[in-house]
């Protein structure tokens, strides 16, 4: 199966270098992999691979990473929240809307289900999003020790 730059007569792009693709990169993403690798230096230092020194100040950019990183999920969650939250809301709204202009379960049985059953989903849905945004709290409690 050739592709189509060979069978147009281009030649394919070159491969963008590795500093492109971190500079691309979201800040997340960034912020998580600068965790990860200051998180494995101190580790390595506490297994006397490197210096203490060299593995304090490490260990220090790790925690300030989790914290940042542990913000940024907090707003994150936040925002699906409340855009879970919303969705409910109109759903809800839907549900009266209907029950109010005499429909039944029997005389529109599917729109019915369908809305109790995406009600469902987004109830289930906030609450794993609240257990996420406790965690989240309990990490920020324990990387501000």
């Amino acid at each position: 199966d050739p592709s189509a730059s060979a069978v147009l007569g281009v030649a394919p792009p070159p491969p963008k270098p590795l500093l492109h693709t971190f500079l691309h990169a979201p800040p997340p993403v960034l912020l998580e992999m600068l965790n990860a690798v200051a998180d494995d230096t101190a580790t390595w230092a506490k297994l006397g691979l490197l210096t203490g020194r060299t593995g304090e100040r490490a260990g220090r950019v790790a925690d300030w990473c989790w914290f940042a990183s542990t913000l940024v999920a907090l707003v994150e969650n936040g925002v699906e929240r409340s855009m879970i939250i919303g969705s409910q809301r109109n759903v809800e709204t839907r549900m009266f809307t209907e029950s109010m202009s005499g429909a039944t379960a029997k005389s529109a049985p599917r729109n019915s289900m369908v809305d109790e059953g995406e009600l469902e989903k987004l109830q289930r849905q906030d609450y794993w999003l609240q257990v996420q945004r406790a965690k989240l709290v309990m990490d920020l409690i324990f990387v501000c020790e």
